[in-house]
């Protein structure tokens, strides 16, 4: 296993910055527990892990839902590695149901098709079209459907779903959570006029987490606290 000294730069620890050390693995070391020795980074700045993004609607200049080509999801990865993301959740906007399996599909080919220099693509984020017509953010309202196990069968035939984005307060929604979060896909409330009480049902039906939190949902208030 290659090892590399961190020279100039500083890796961050729970308690301070250190520097002077190795890393092998992704491990911070000491030189005696080496197995090979490798290249010394000179650079300045931090060593950190990489990130992982949960909610990538597109980079580089490309909007993954206008993706036409898998050479289009590969740069979007490329990019991203190189700001120093290493695995991340293509994430696709409402749309027209049949452009956005059209789009799964490219990213299931640039998934088999990883290589070196790309963030990893763990799954995909469908971030609609199951969510609230009165906190539609840029989603096109022409697009929003009720929760429906039909047509989540259709997006988890079509690719490898890891996390979906519901408003709890819709019609359907609990039983399309209970549903998902029973596959181990991630359900994150969002996009939402959500109450205290509809948000809690969310979370009881097995909902993990929010998606851009206090964005696109109510408002805070003492009596009202919202999603």
């Amino acid at each position: 296993m290659i090892s590399t000294f961190i020279e100039s730069g500083s890796i961050p620890t729970e308690k301070a910055l250190i520097n002077q050390q190795w890393i092998s693995g992704g491990i911070v070391v000491k030189g005696r527990e080496l197995i090979s020795y490798g290249e010394s980074a000179g650079k300045s700045g931090l060593a950190i892990p990489g990130f992982v993004d949960l909610q990538v609607n597109g980079h580089g200049g490309m909007d993954l839902l206008s993706a036409k080509t898998v050479s289009d999801i590969k740069m979007v990865s490329k990019s991203l590695y190189n700001q120093g993301v290493v695995g991340y959740l293509p994430t696709l906007i409402t749309g027209p149901i049949e452009e956005t399996l059209r789009v799964m599909a490219l990213i299931e080919n640039a998934k088999r098709e990883a290589e070196s220099g790309e963030a990893k693509i763990l799954g995909i984020h469908l971030e609609g079209p199951f969510i609230s017509t009165a906190k539609p953010g840029v989603h096109p309202l022409d697009y929003f459907r009720t929760p429906d196990l039909d047509l989540i069968g259709k997006y988890l035939r079509a690719g490898s779903v890891a996390m979906v984005t519901i408003a709890p307060e819709l019609p359907g929604a609990i039983e399309v959570i209970k549903h998902l979060s029973a596959m181990g896909i991630v359900v994150s409330l969002g996009h939402s006029s959500a109450t205290a009480d509809q948000a809690n049902a969310g979370f009881d039906a097995g909902a993990k987490t929010v998606t851009h939190l206090w964005n696109a949902m109510l408002p805070m208030t003492v009596r009202s606290p919202g999603l």
